[in-house]
């Protein structure tokens, strides 16, 4: 009865102590080697920590070095107090003008925290002190926030695509931008002739300074008359000449006499021819 008892206990502590080996061999090869170094810890001030909890991880520059310790609320005071626990091996890293910041891991949206490292050769965060917080939200955050802007970007997308697809429908935008070369193509020839009418009309072109000598003529014209030279100048401007031309015209019962008068001699004219 001994023998058989003292069997089953050798049987138990083999057990026991390959149970024991595996999960040490399982860790050791998963490169999850937490639990056999010396840890310190830091504390972070966040006004919300968006799902951080006990046990999540804390990564320095991407690369994970402790898990969160506890988190709790500081006295008097909304903000949070998150505690770290930090590998001793890091510790030169986390210098003073480190930040720490909540960030989204994953598609299933699991929250760490993330430290960015402080200047090289700085001063090291000792056990218990209080880490600089980034507050901002990372990509996810943002998104989530923004979630009503966004579905209104959705929305213009979806009308533009709409669009797009009634631009496209049987053909319309091979003939839409057919079209568009075709004006194109006349307001190049419509500047081509306009630009040469201008020329033509500073009598940049040497051939055709006939235009600019008949505008500068005209206008010479144009000016005599304004200044009172000529019959046509005198007729325009003086006021006294047009009254003299009404009065031998005369007005209506004037005109009675007035035309037999001129029909006549002019038939006299052409009879004596």
């Amino acid at each position: 009865m001994e023998k058989h008892t003292l069997s089953e206990i050798k049987v138990g502590v083999f057990v026991v102590v390959g149970i024991l080996v595996l999960a040490v061999s399982i860790l050791l090869l998963g490169g999850d080697r937490m639990f056999l170094t010396s840890k310190y810890q830091l504390k972070a001030r966040f006004p919300q920590v968006q799902g951080l909890s006990r046990g999540s991880v804390v990564s320095l520059a991407g690369f994970p070095i402790g898990n969160v310790g506890k988190i709790e609320f500081e006295p008097d005071s909304l903000s949070l107090i998150v505690y770290l626990d930090i590998d001793q091996d890091f510790q030169n890293r986390i210098t003073e003008g480190a930040l720490a910041s909540v960030k989204t891991q994953g598609a299933l949206g699991d929250k760490y925290v993330f430290i960015e490292p402080g200047p090289i050769g700085g001063k090291p965060l000792l056990e218990g002190q209080l880490i600089s917080a980034s507050d901002e939200g990372d990509f996810i955050d943002v998104i989530t926030e923004k979630s009503k802007d966004l579905s209104t970007v959705v929305d213009v997308v979806n009308e533009t695509h709409t669009l797009l697809k009634a631009l496209n429908k049987d053909g319309n935008s091979a003939l839409f931008m057919h079209q568009a070369v075709g004006m194109t193509q006349e307001m190049k020839s419509f500047l081509v002739e306009a630009r040469k009418l201008v020329k033509d009309i500073r009598g940049q072109d040497e051939n055709d300074a006939k235009l600019k000598q008949s505008l500068t003529h005209l206008s010479n014209i144009l000016e005599k008359i304004d200044r009172g030279e000529g019959s046509l100048g005198a007729l325009v401007n003086d006021p006294s000449l047009h009254e003299r031309l009404v009065s031998i015209l005369g007005e209506q019962p004037r005109n009675k006499f007035l035309k037999p008068l001129i029909r006549g001699s002019i038939q006299k004219s052409e009879n004596s021819k």
